[in-house]
């Protein structure tokens, strides 16, 4: 099928266009979550825990074959930070996402362990 360009450009198309219908749903769970963690700076140090964070890492991956892990619940708890806030809920969410999933990546030496627990305590 890659070697038909008309056919192969149309999986890309549906394909590009189902991932980022499923960024925009993770992006709305967690913007409308009441579940708020430190941003890791000292502007709003408040934490909302009306939901923890494990259970919105539930209702991110419910009605998928996958299962919340400690490594997604950290993921999740990067994204529950105040990263709306900084961003105003626009394209850059998922860069600032990236940007500090990479940032701590590289201060954990790329271990997992490390990373989960460095998320985990921050």
């Amino acid at each position: 099928i890659e070697h038909d360009y008309a056919s192969w450009e149309k999986i890309k198309t549906q394909v590009s266009y189902a991932l980022t219908q499923l960024r925009s749903k993770i992006k709305k769970i967690v913007r409308d979550a009441p579940v708020r963690v430190p941003c890791f700076t000292d502007r709003d140090p408040t934490i909302i825990s009306n939901q923890n964070i494990f259970a919105l890492a539930q209702q991110i991956v419910k009605d998928t074959p996958c299962r919340p892990t400690v490594q997604l619940c950290a993921r999740v708890a990067i994204m529950a930070s105040d990263v709306h806030r900084e961003c105003g809920g626009s394209e850059r969410y998922w860069n600032l996402i990236d940007d500090r999933l990479e940032f701590i990546r590289k201060t954990a030496d790329s271990s997992v362990s490390k990373v989960t627990k460095w998320v985990i305590i921050s």
